[in-house]
């Protein structure tokens, strides 16, 4: 019987710790995203998975504004975010994440976003695949054409 009530002490002492973590967590969480509200681009962690899925695990509200995706859908895949690249800028952003995850090296590729209506602005993000954090900061003027030389 004794045995029996230190059991159940025990977990009930377990349960405790574990409810006020995921409180505490949560309540990180929450100050993090009220922070990152106020960013002007997307604060995000960014994985690579060994399988070449990806997802954010961590993304702002900056998600919503840049690629128009709830934050909470890329979560555990990214393939939402993918959709709203550019299609001919697709393949160089996808080669420049694996190049970048096999030499362990921060990724920075500047590629076209399409907004809901389908026309593309530019954008530049600074991340480090298989596993990021950073700022992607919204560039929404078009590049100006370079001078021509004259000889």
């Amino acid at each position: 019987m004794a045995m029996d009530i230190s059991f159940a002490l025990d977990n009930f002492a377990h349960e405790a710790t574990r409810q006020k973590n995921e409180q505490a967590r949560e309540a990180a969480l929450n100050r993090l995203e009220k922070v990152t509200s106020h960013v002007p681009g997307l604060v995000y962690e960014f994985r690579l998975n060994p399988d070449g899925s990806s997802c954010f695990p961590f993304a702002s509200q900056g998600a919503t504004r840049i690629y128009h995706v709830n934050p909470r859908d890329i979560e555990h895949d990214a393939s939402a975010v993918y959709q709203r690249i550019h299609p001919d800028d697709l393949a160089g952003v996808t080669a420049s994440i694996q190049k970048s995850a096999t030499a362990l090296s921060p990724w920075r590729h500047e590629y076209r976003v399409l907004n809901p209506w389908g026309k593309p602005y530019p954008s530049a993000s600074p991340m480090a695949p298989p596993f990021g954090r950073g700022l992607l900061p919204i560039f929404l003027n078009k590049k100006k054409p370079k001078p021509e030389s004259r000889i």
